[in-house]
């Protein structure tokens, strides 16, 4: 017969929950409603057997048919329950809020911004993600062994610099016409066009070590004399001048101790003076 002392009904029912459950105490913060619970049951959980308000509560479901089904939280002490079904959290969306990622909470990622993810790395914006783009922010660096193409036969493209099987690659660089500057940006190949009788051409200190730019006559319309910004020779000589198709020059780019300049690395009927 059931006793009708509700004390005695009560450590009844104590006796009861604690033969269901494993009980793990906020230990720390020494409180007696802060705690998490875990119980076992059939049937969906319902209320909060017994647990205070503050607790929060972890549910087996013994009957389960489905993966769905199996596990339930609470977080209000039984008030409401949610069913930790696999595929809703796969599908979590954070919508746009920081993501921590470590215990001093100076680690994240976030997309605050549409189209755009953030890496933040010990308190810093270190990398930036947007479509077809990862980018290391100012003062981060990427560091990798290998650098490959993603489509055979494209090369890869650094700053300009097209690299392909462990050769730099030179590009076209546009003939800027009669009287104009031959771009020094990059390496290249200049395709020289004359329309008429004595045309001209400048062509700027280099940009860098090593770079290398091949000027050639494509179309002969008249001659065309080009000024170099230095001395390309021991000689002395600053102007090259083309007179017949097909005649081409290399030069390469070097520092003579004072600036960059250009160097004749191969001539092939180019005249120099």
């Amino acid at each position: 017969m059931a006793s009708s002392d509700p004390k005695t009904a009560m450590n009844t029912r104590q006796r009861q929950i604690k033969t269901e459950s494993v009980r793990l105490s906020d230990v720390k913060a020494r409180t007696t409603t802060a705690y998490v619970d875990l119980i076992t049951g059939t049937g969906a959980p319902s209320g909060g057997y017994g647990r205070d308000a503050g607790a929060t509560l972890l549910y087996f479901r013994q009957d389960a048919s489905t993966v769905a089904t199996a596990v339930y939280v609470s977080v209000d002490g039984g008030t409401g329950w949610t069913a930790m079904d696999p595929a809703a959290l796969s599908g979590l969306d954070i919508n746009g809020t920081e993501l921590i990622l470590d215990a001093d909470a100076d680690t994240s990622i976030t997309a605050d911004t549409d189209d755009e993810i953030d890496i933040r790395v010990a308190g810093a914006d270190d990398f930036k993600i947007l479509a077809n783009i990862f980018r290391a922010l100012s003062g981060s660096v990427v560091e990798t062994n290998t650098i490959n193409e993603t489509t055979a036969g494209s090369g890869v493209t650094i700053d300009s610099l097209l690299v392909k099987d462990g050769q730099a690659q030179g590009t076209d660089i546009t003939d800027p016409g009669d009287a104009g500057a031959i771009a020094v940006t990059r390496s290249g190949s200049v395709s020289l066009v004359t329309a008429g009788p004595a045309e001209t051409r400048t062509l700027a200190i280099p940009t860098a070590i090593g770079q290398v730019i091949t000027l050639f006559l494509q179309t002969d319309g008249g001659d065309c004399a080009i000024t170099v910004a230095s001395a390309i020779n021991v000689a002395g000589n600053t102007v090259i001048t083309f007179d017949t198709v097909n005649e081409r020059i290399t030069l390469l780019a070097y520092h003579n101790g004072v600036a960059l300049a250009w160097t004749v690395l191969a001539n092939d009927g180019a005249a120099l003076s």
